[in-house]
């Protein structure tokens, strides 16, 4: 078996060009200088997303004793709430929503538009009418589901084995 590759390797005797022990002193320093440099600007990068981390919590904070005074002035600068607002504006918010706040609004617009839908015969108002919807749902749970496939394939095993003599005698 050849060794010939160890003679590639960085740590290897014969790769380093250095001549005098003060040569190789000076390479190693350098090398180290390379490695402190490299590691004082990692610190200095973490140092510096803390400090913003840290700058954006304070900023948070502003704004949360800023809502619970009742000043509240929106900033849309780094948000994009702004986007959302509007129609969905009067509903519960997400926090509300997952903490099971009930929704206290006025829903008859959205129920006199359904009206409309229905009336005027656009496309999906059949799918308005709860029961077709229910009908088409069940039939659609019981033909996709796979436990229900599964079932019916043990099934289809089960007569094909009580169907054959021959199987049922072993």
């Amino acid at each position: 078996m050849s060794l010939a590759f160890l003679n590639k390797k960085s740590w290897h005797t014969a790769t380093i060009r250095v001549r005098s022990n003060d040569d190789i002193r000076s390479h190693n320093a350098e090398r180290v200088w390379k490695a402190e440099q490299k590691q004082k600007a990692e610190q200095r990068k973490i140092e510096q997303l803390l400090k913003e981390k840290e700058e954006e919590r304070q900023i948070e904070e502003l704004r949360r004793l800023q809502a619970a005074s009742g000043l509240n002035i929106k900033t849309h600068g780094d948000r994009v709430d702004w986007m959302y607002e509007g129609v969905h504006a009067q509903g519960p918010t997400s926090e509300e929503y997952l903490l099971g706040k009930k929704f206290e609004g006025n829903l008859d617009g959205e129920k006199d538009d359904v009206l409309k839908i229905e009336q005027d015969g656009a496309a999906g108002s059949m799918f308005i009418n709860k029961k077709v919807n229910e009908e088409m749902e069940e039939r659609a749970r019981l033909r996709e589901d796979p436990l229900v496939a599964i079932m019916h394939r043990e099934q289809a095993a089960r007569a094909k084995i009580l169907n054959n003599p021959v199987e049922m005698e072993k």
